[in-house]
């Protein structure tokens, strides 16, 4: 708490429609008492207002990372990656941020399917 009473940070929060391909947005920057950026953050949301993913801009270095969550075929989260560089300087909507190995986004499709397959039998 004495760090916070030393510096005072002003956080903004934003929710706009953007281009990337997803309906909203919320935007939070934390500005130092001179008004520079210290930290900015942006999580996407999809229709429903689930998070589909997530992204901290590194002010140190000048990158972007990101991690996001793939939902099973009933629109439930399953699985959440970890964060990672996507290699942008700006907070934009990564699209293939996961990608399936035909290189499409990684989804339900890939994972959520009943197994109607005969299984290979164990070699020993």
């Amino acid at each position: 708490m004495k760090y916070l009473r030393n510096i005072s940070l002003a956080a903004a929060m934003l929710i706009a429609a953007n281009s990337h391909g997803q309906s909203n947005w919320a935007d939070v920057k934390l500005y130092d008492n001179n008004g520079a950026v210290m930290s900015q953050t942006r999580s996407y949301m999809d229709a429903l207002g689930r998070t589909v993913q997530e992204q901290s801009l590194d002010i140190t270095n000048g990158n972007v990372l990101a991690n996001q969550p793939v939902f099973d075929a009933f629109g439930r989260p399953v699985l959440q990656t970890l964060t990672a560089p996507v290699f942008q300087t700006t907070l934009n909507y990564k699209d293939k941020f996961t990608e399936d190995a035909s290189g499409n986004n990684y989804s339900w499709d890939d994972f959520d399917k009943p197994n109607t397959t005969v299984p290979t039998p164990v070699s020993k």
